[in-house]
């Protein structure tokens, strides 16, 4: 027999494997037994009828199957290292009319079970050429014999008792590796004319089952929100794609899965799982939120689990970190909480100047579990990269090729680990995957190359990359813009501005809003003539009429339907850069009654509130500004965050640190300096004026080390600067030289 594989090892379905099914045989398949609708055929003539077309059918099936030779009945595993199930014969016990389905259940319920998930039914005709007797009872002893010679990983025995007009049917699932106990167990009982929806409960049941890793109880819950089995086995097909890494595979099989049962709750949940992995923010925002409405027959503890996913993708992360650790703490082994925690503290917390390491917990205890959990190595791998621990991010960064050798992303692993090796021979690798790869996979390595190698400008390849003619006007247009915010980040102005010209010209209405932004950085002298070409611009931009973008990817689509509100906030706050306060007030009320995507969050109140702490500062109210932009709320998942400095609010967070430095409240200032590294493109524009600012706090302090090391860090990154800006630079290599002189270095 084939080496029996891991417990919770899923892997990707081949492409023969459709999840296709056998029909039910009445209109009220799926219904739980004792709720269908009885027959107004007499029961006996009723089972006859049943009897005969069951018949036909099996019969049809049988003959309709290509020639098998039974010299050998033994087939050969299968190569991507599914687990094969032998269905046996079952015992029939009542009406001679019935004793066809001891043969029968053979291939009914394989046609059932196959290609759900890993699952792989073994030929009927091997196992039946593989049966000396098919008549007597079979036993456990005797399906291990069965499944060692057609090379089966598990096998089913099951019998049917005919009472009346009702046919009660029992299986049981076997593996042949671990003793002769059940590892799971199916029951069922009802009309006799219902016999493909009785066994398409039957399939569930074992197929719920037969799985238990603990990872697998999201799984297993499947089965609780749904009585279609095709959608079950679409579900469970979604599982495998994903568990491996397939993740556009696996949207669609979850997709799949809801357009056959459209009130599927875990089949919606991992529909935004799936979306959230292919960066498609809006879709998964949409498919948590439909989790949730549908959750009613799932317990307290399950319901719980997507009220967090709701919460999460609202953006409110501080209360889905809370709900989370909550269920861990009554359910501590509930690998799915873990994993859902990790993601919160990895993808916001950053935004909060808690540094994305404080998940690594929440990833070692899903590995604790569940030890060949991809997405958890996924994250995990990334903490050493960011903290220049090679050898570690090397270790993990095997054992993921190990576990997903031909996934969707594999071109962000090789990208951030060439950039950490700083190894020239492994960026061409990389860049050569890049070609091959999707245009957003290619987006994801660029972006996670930037904020989570140690060095931002590592991204500048990947971002000019984008920009190549063979790629489509928006990946063109995100390639200039963040070859723009990264030219700002090393201190080059002129060559940001230059790259968002070319945006300009591929797609004006994508592009408007980002050159607006840069205009007004608050760390560099502003040109008032250019800001009042831009506010021009925006006086006669149709915002309402841009087009939406045809990619559905957050950093494509993020500003759809929110061009309007974008416009009347940069008009009010480049006016009141140029001592037009009295128009930016004019406009706050215009802004407030708008609305915002739903995914947005609080984003368009928080703007309000941008403008009248801009309004504040033009009449040189620091206090004032400072306590409103301590009222917003930054609520918005990160799915969308990393796609707009505007849901972000990455300027309103700097010049709020600048504000809690000048009253003196160092820590909070030091807090949120640190929140610009790990969370976007867009946000590290502010990452050498932060460290400029913490070199300088630390400095007043009299840390002379923290100060020094905060120099070094913006020294390294506006080295090569504009002319204008190389006066600060001097300045801050004259102060390290004297703390290292002080320092004795």
């Amino acid at each position: 027999a084939a080496a029996r594989p891991a417990v919770n090892e899923l892997p990707v379905l081949s492409d023969s494997s459709a999840p296709g099914t056998a029909p039910p045989s009445s209109s009220t398949a799926g219904a739980p037994a004792g709720a269908r609708g009885g027959s107004r055929i007499p029961k006996r003539a009723a089972g006859l009828i049943a009897a005969a077309s069951v018949a036909v059918i099996v019969a049809a099936v049988w003959l309709l199957r290509p020639a098998t030779p039974i010299v050998d009945p033994s087939p050969r595993s299968t190569e991507d290292g599914a687990t094969r199930v032998a269905v046996l014969p079952f015992t029939v016990r009542g009406s001679p009319d019935f004793e066809y389905l001891g043969q029968g259940m053979v291939d009914i319920l394989a046609t059932k079970l196959d290609g759900a998930g890993n699952w792989r039914s073994v030929d009927p005709r091997a196992i039946l050429g593989s049966v000396r007797d098919v008549g007597s009872p079979l036993d456990p002893r005797d399906g291990e014999v069965v499944a060692t010679k057609v090379d089966a990983d598990r096998f089913i025995l099951g019998s049917i008792v005919q009472v009346g007009g009702t046919l009660q049917v029992r299986a049981s699932l076997y593996d042949p590796f671990v003793g002769r106990e059940p590892v799971a167990d199916g029951s069922v009982e009802g009309p006799s004319e219902e016999l493909f929806s009785l066994v398409d409960e039957l399939a569930v049941q074992l197929l719920v089952g037969g799985d238990q890793a603990p990872g697998d109880r999201v799984m297993r819950l499947a089965a609780v929100t749904t009585e279609s089995l095709p959608a079950l086995k679409s579900y469970l097909e979604g599982e495998a794609h994903f568990r491996t890494g397939a993740y556009r595979d696996a949207l669609d099989a979850f997709q799949s899965a809801v357009e056959i049962d459209s009130a599927f709750a875990l089949a919606w949940y991992r529909v935004s799982a799936a979306a959230e992995w292919n960066a498609e923010g809006r879709l998964a925002t949409d498919a948590a939120r439909r989790a949730l409405r549908y959750s009613a027959r799932l317990s307290k503890h399950d319901r719980d689990l997507l009220e967090a996913l709701a919460v999460f993708r609202q953006g409110d992360a501080e209360r889905a970190e809370q709900m989370y650790r909550t269920i861990v703490a009554v359910y501590p082994e509930d690998v799915e909480a873990w994993f859902q925690l990790g993601e919160v503290l990895a993808h916001h917390m950053p935004l909060l100047g808690r540094p994305a390491a404080i998940s690594r917990e929440a990833w070692e205890r899903v590995l604790f579990f569940e030890p060949d959990h991809l997405q958890a190595i996924w994250h995990l791998y990334r903490i050493p990269a960011a903290e220049g621990k090679i050898a570690e991010m090397d270790s993990l960064v095997d054992r993921l090729v190990e576990l997903n050798p031909t996934g969707d992303r594999l071109v962000e692993i090789f990208a951030l680990q060439a950039a950490v090796h700083d190894d020239p021979v492994m960026k061409e690798r990389a860049l050569r995957l890049m070609k091959n790869a999707s245009e957003g996979s290619a987006a994801l390595a660029a972006h996670f190359v930037a904020t989570y190698s140690g060095d931002p400008v590592e991204g500048l390849p990947l971002a000019r990359f984008m920009t190549g003619d063979g790629h489509s006007t928006e990946q063109r247009v995100l390639g200039f813009l963040w070859s723009a915010f990264l030219e700002v980040t090393r201190g080059r102005l002129q060559a940001a501005r230059a790259d968002v010209a070319e945006a300009m010209i591929l797609k004006e209405d994508a592009a408007l809003p980002f050159k607006a932004f840069l205009d007004v950085l608050p760390f560099v002298d502003q040109d008032e003539e250019a800001i009042l070409r831009t506010i021009a611009e925006l006086d006669t931009w149709d915002a309402a009429g841009a087009p939406p973008a045809a990619n559905p990817q957050s950093w494509y689509v993020v500003h759809d339907d929110f061009y309007a509100n974008l416009r009347l906030y940069l008009l009010g706050l480049l006016s009141a850069s140029t001592g037009q306060a009295e128009r930016t007030i004019s406009l706050i009320p215009e802004l407030a009654v708008l609305s915002a995507p739903e995914i947005l969050g609080s984003v368009n109140e928080d703007l309000v509130v941008s403008l009248r702490a801009s309004v504040a500062l033009a009449g040189a109210e620091e206090e004032q500004a400072l306590d409103l932009l301590s009222q917003q709320n930054g609520h918005a998942w990160y799915n969308v965050l990393f796609a707009s400095p505007f849901v972000s609010l990455s300027r309103d967070r700097f010049v709020r640190a600048e504000l809690l430095r000048a009253a003196g409240r160092y820590d909070e200032a030091l807090r949120l300096y640190g929140s610009f590294g790990e969370n976007s493109v867009y946000d590290l524009i502010f990452h050498a004026p932060s460290y400029l600012a913490r070199a300088q706090i630390y400095d007043q302090l009299g840390d002379a080390a923290m100060a020094a090391d905060n120099y070094r860090r913006f020294i390294d990154l506006w080295a090569d600067a504009d002319v204008e800006l190389q006066p600060r630079v001097d300045g801050a290599r004259e102060r390290l030289a004297a703390l290292d002189s002080e320092s004795g270095r």
